[in-house]
């Protein structure tokens, strides 16, 4: 409204001091083109105005912000577990392996013995089989808690991603410039507070 000239009504009075009614009225005309060219400019901050409120809200954007947060400190703990669980599985495996090898040359020393019987080879075959057989569960126990590492590191990637993104958000409707509506009604305001301004400057005969 500041482009409007400020003597656009006390340039054209005439000689007695009286407005001319002519010239008030193509001056009111002016001022109500001049308006409704500006609210038309501002058309774009009135859509943005309308589409913001159907945002989030800030309160949302906040508990959001601290879910994702939490979810992704207990993610971070699920990661730390199956990270303990798998080394000991390893642990496990490991010792289960070392044991069928250590099965393995004793039936073969009891089978080369010339002094062994039937019964010590038979009692090394057994002895063997149980330690393959718990290798064996040991080499699921590590594999399964191989598959359960790499899903807890899955989630804790996806609980990062929702973290980041809530978080963004939070600050960036913390952070970010008036919005489109804020814009438009302070226009608005220095609309009318302009206009009630030249009105009160109009001569009145």
């Amino acid at each position: 409204m500041s482009s409007l000239d400020e003597g656009l009504f006390q340039e054209h009075r005439d000689r007695d001091g009286r407005a001319d009614p002519q010239v008030a009225g193509d001056a009111g005309k002016k001022y109500a083109e001049k308006f409704k060219e500006q609210v038309s400019a501002s058309g774009k901050d009135l859509v943005n105005a309308i589409a913001d409120p159907l945002g989030k809200s800030t309160a949302r954007l906040r508990q959001e912000a601290a879910n994702t947060g939490a979810a992704l400190q207990e993610a971070h703990a699920q990661v730390a577990k199956s990270a303990s669980a798998l080394a000991k599985a390893r642990g496990e495996e490991e010792t289960a392996a070392t044991a069928v090898e250590r099965a393995e040359r004793a039936l073969a020393a009891a089978r080369s013995s010339s002094s062994a019987d039937s019964a010590a080879v038979a009692r090394a075959e057994s002895a063997l089989a149980s330690a393959r057989e718990a290798s064996a569960a040991a080499n699921r126990k590590a594999d399964q808690a191989t598959a359960d590492h790499a899903d807890a590191l899955k989630k804790e990637k996806v609980a990062s991603d929702s973290a980041r993104v809530a978080t963004e958000a939070l600050e960036q409707r913390v952070a970010k410039a008036p919005t489109g509506w804020e814009r438009f009604t302070t226009s608005l305001k220095s609309w009318v507070r302009e206009g009630r301004q030249r009105r009160a400057r109009v001569p009145r005969g």
